[in-house]
C-alpha cells in the first residue's frame, strides 16, 4: 500500500492496517489516530511531529525510526522493535511499550508518564531529562543508559538493571528500587536512603549486592568474590 492510498482510505474511516511494508517513508506531521499498524514494517520511518495516538504498534519494527516530538500517548508498542530510533521529545503518556526493543534509542526530554515499560530493553538509551514520573519499570534492562536528569518520582523499578547507568541528577523520589541492580551506578544517599534495606538485604538467585557509603554524596552496589553480600 502506498502512501496515497492509505491516506485516503484513513480519511474514509479505516483504521486497520496491519502488516503494512512503509519502510523508509516520510510520513512527518501525518495524523493516524487510532490506527492498527501491528507487525507492520517501519523501518527508518519518518514520523517525526505526527500523531500515532491511541495507536497499535505492537511488534511493529521501528528501528532506525524517527519519531522526534511525536504525539504517541495510550498506544501500544508491545514487543516493538525500536532500536536507534530517534524518539527524542515523544509524548507518549500511559503509552505501553512492555518487551520493547529500545537499546541505542534516543529518547531525551521524551514525556513517558505513567507509561509501562516493564521488561524492555533499553541497554544504552539515552533518556537525559526524560519523563519517566510514576512509569512501570519493572525489570527492564537499563544498563549503561544515560538517566541525566530523569524524573523517575513514584516510578517502579522493581527487578530492574542500572548496572553502570548515568544517573547525574535524576529525580528517583519513592521510586520502587526492590531488587534493582545498581552495579557501578553511583546514586545519592538520600535517593536511596527510604530503600537501603531492600537493596542491601533482599537475596535473590540472580542477584546479591550491598550499598556502601563512600563519601557523604554518593553509594555504589559491591560484591564479595563469592558474590555473597559485603554488608
Amino acid at each position: 500500500m502506498n502512501i496515497s492510498h492509505l491516506l485516503r482510505q484513513y480519511e474514509k474511516g479505516h483504521r486497520d492496517f496491519p502488516e503494512l511494508n512503509l519502510a523508509g517513508v516520510d510520513l512527518s506531521k501525518v495524523m493516524l489516530i487510532s490506527v492498527n499498524l501491528t507487525k507492520s514494517n517501519l523501518m527508518g520511518i519518518n514520523f517525526s511531529r505526527g500523531f500515532l495516538t491511541k495507536s497499535n504498534l505492537s511488534q511493529a519494527s521501528l528501528n532506525w525510526g524517527d519519531l522526534t516530538y511525536a504525539k504517541m500517548s495510550e498506544s501500544q508498542l508491545i514487543e516493538t522493535d525500536l532500536t536507534k530510533a530517534n524518539l527524542t521529545g515523544a509524548f507518549m503518556v500511559k503509552s505501553v511499550l512492555r518487551s520493547a526493543k529500545l537499546s541505542g534509542a534516543n529518547l531525551s526530554y521524551s514525556n513517558l508518564r505513567g507509561a509501562n515499560l516493564s521488561d524492555a530493553n533499553c541497554c544504552g538509551a539515552n533518556l537525559q531529562g526524560a519523563n519517566l514520573q510514576g512509569a512501570k519499570l519493572r525489570y527492564i534492562d537499563l544498563r549503561e543508559a544515560n538517566l541525566q536528569g530523569a524524573n523517575l518520582r513514584d516510578a517502579d523499578l522493581e527487578g530492574a538493571d542500572l548496572t553502570n547507568a548515568i544517573v547525574d541528577n535524576a529525580d528517583f523520589t519513592n521510586a520502587t528500587l526492590r531488587d534493582t541492580k545498581v552495579i557501578g551506578t553511583q546514586l545519592k544517599p538520600q535517593t536511596i536512603q527510604k530503600n537501603l534495606s531492600e537493596l542491601q538485604l533482599k537475596r535473590n538467585p540472580n542477584y546479591a549486592g550491598s550499598f556502601e557509603l563512600l563519601s557523604t554524596s554518593y553509594a555504589v552496589a559491591v560484591f564479595n568474590k563469592d558474590n555473597s553480600l559485603s554488608c
